[in-house]
């Protein structure tokens, strides 16, 4: 049979390399195709975009009723047609191309087929078959002779020719475990660097918020400074105010008028003077309370997070992180989690949400809803709730979600935390949140335009992100969350091959850029209406 090798060579999977032997595969930008297309950069191919079929040595693609058409040399294909090998295939106009090549099983060469028809159909004499001892026996000395060397020379060839096509499988053997190892090498080259990367980011982010801490601490001792200053000129003004006002009552005339003036203009004074103290002690307060948010948000919430479990036949696989919302057993998270938890309900998987800290408080998934705006692209309504088989029970504790004059006037530089699952570090058996200090780096449309109040609602902001937190909260300093954690554009395909079945493997692996976004709460709350 024939075997498939795609290499992609224009679009979000620029040079990465599949190979297939199956009797059918798809292609496009849901995640569930066996060529799955980068959801944000490949907009121009549609989600199921084509299947290809093996028919003995011959493949056929067919375009599945894709949007922007699939194009073979140029032209729009119509239908099913025969793939030939070395062929560019462009998946919408202007969209991802694919160059496919179809390798055929090895078959004898032509001077082996010619040696196997022409060898003699001759009876062998008894004299020349093995002895018990596995020794050739001398052939007669007769005239004989020289058609017994014609028929052994012909047996060596026949035999050369086998060990030569013995030598060349196992020279194939041989270059396709070394093409593993090197890919094994590259994957494990790309995951070190990924882990410097991350450690690197994570050591940025330490020294930010360390920054961030002395100053708020310099604010702190600065706003001390001048509630106490704001003290005294009120302390001093009030009492020239009591001192002027009992002149006043043994005063007449102009001289009392122009002691009248004066107790005036210290009572503006002291007004004054008591809206910057209650201003300032007001600021004070948020000060001390915004040192500890951090640290109150980590304890008071963290049995509001579940992981989002594939129960498998033989093991148990975290995808996505979700949270409460409620007590009742509402959970909240991404609208891609939800298509990855129908996927695989209907191939009869089972998804369970496991509690942050307590494996205990372990529930199955039994109803979902998407925002009726998702499009399966990462920049849309990308927001769902789950809910859960609590048979009876209460949840602990659910979050607050915060309410639309709050999230309206988000802004660029304002302080948030993420609570998660990272995909390198997930736990299935015993749970444990990963807690992230971040700040908003600016709001966007869907679109990736500035917007509005109400259009604005990709929340961008520096926490780290990475497979398994998608679905996390998105906390403010008060610990009301702001935005559903969606992902992060620096997320890209990887491909590894198992040493022990020579299958390959995809993954996703994410630099440490920072370019993470998650949407609006407001979002979240349209579909839980």
């Amino acid at each position: 049979m024939a075997r498939l090798v795609v290499t992609c060579i224009r679009g979000g999977l620029n040079g990465q390399r599949f190979e297939f032997d199956q009797d059918h595969v798809t292609i496009g930008r849901k995640q569930i195709n066996h060529v799955a297309f980068d959801p944000a950069r490949d907009r121009k191919a549609s989600g199921n975009h084509a299947e290809l079929r093996r028919d003995g040595h011959q493949w056929f693609l067919k375009d599945l009723a894709s949007t922007n058409g699939t194009f073979v040399g140029g032209g729009q294909i119509q239908g099913e047609v025969q793939l030939q090998d070395g062929v560019n295939v462009e998946f919408g106009k202007d969209g991802p191309i694919l160059h496919f090549r179809i390798v055929l099983p090895m078959q004898p060469t032509p001077e082996a087929k010619t040696v196997l028809a022409e060898a003699p159909s001759v009876d062998v004499p008894k004299t020349m078959m093995a002895s018990s001892s596995d020794e050739l026996v001398a052939p007669p000395s007769s005239g004989r002779t020289a058609i017994y060397r014609a028929m052994m020379q012909e047996t060596v060839k026949r035999s050369s020719s086998k060990l030569k096509l013995m030598l060349l499988g196992l020279s194939l053997v041989l270059l396709a475990a070394a093409i593993g190892g090197v890919l094994y090498i590259r994957a494990q080259r790309a995951e070190t660097r990924l882990l410097k990367e991350q450690a690197a980011d994570a050591k940025t982010t330490s020294a930010r918020l360390a920054d961030r801490t002395a100053e708020l601490e310099t604010q702190l001792e600065t706003q001390a400074e001048a509630l106490t200053s704001a003290r005294t000129r009120l302390a001093t003004t009030s009492g020239k105010l009591s001192s002027l006002r009992l002149q006043i009552s043994k005063s007449e005339g102009a001289a009392r008028a122009t002691l009248e003036r004066q107790a005036a203009e210290l009572e503006q004074a002291k007004e004054k003077y008591e809206s910057q103290l209650q201003r300032q002690e007001k600021q004070l307060a948020e000060l001390k309370r915004t040192g500890h948010a951090a640290e109150d948000i980590a304890q008071k919430y963290e049995k509001s997070l579940f992981m989002l479990i594939a129960k498998t036949p033989d093991r148990l696989v975290g995808f996505c992180t979700a949270f409460a919302v409620n007590t009742d057993g509402l959970l909240a998270t991404n609208a891609h989690c939800v298509r990855n938890i129908a996927t695989m309900s209907d191939q009869g998987i089972t998804t369970l949400a496991r509690m942050n800290r307590d494996a205990s408080r372990t529930y199955r998934v039994t109803h979902w809803r998407s925002h009726s705006g998702y499009n399966n692209t990462a920049f849309s309504q990308d927001v769902a709730v789950v809910k859960l088989d609590l048979k009876g029970q209460k949840l602990p504790v659910a979050v607050g979600l915060a309410p639309d004059s709050l999230v309206h006037n988000l802004s660029p530089g304002r302080a948030v935390y993420t609570m998660g699952f990272p995909g390198r570090v997930m736990n299935e058996s015993r749970p444990a949140a990963d807690f992230r200090a971040a700040v908003i780096s600016r709001l966007t449309t869907y679109e990736n335009a500035p917007g509005d109040a109400d259009t604005a609602r990709v929340v961008w902001h520096s926490a780290l992100t990475s497979k398994g937190t998608s679905g996390s909260p998105i906390f403010n300093a008060d610990g009301l969350v702001v935005a559903v954690n969606n992902g992060g554009l620096s997320a890209r395909r990887v491909y590894t091959k198992d040493a022990v079945t020579g299958a390959l493997k995809s993954d996703f692996a994410y630099d440490a850029t920072g370019l993470n976004f998650g949407i609006r709460v407001d979002t979240l709350r349209e579909v839980m209406q």
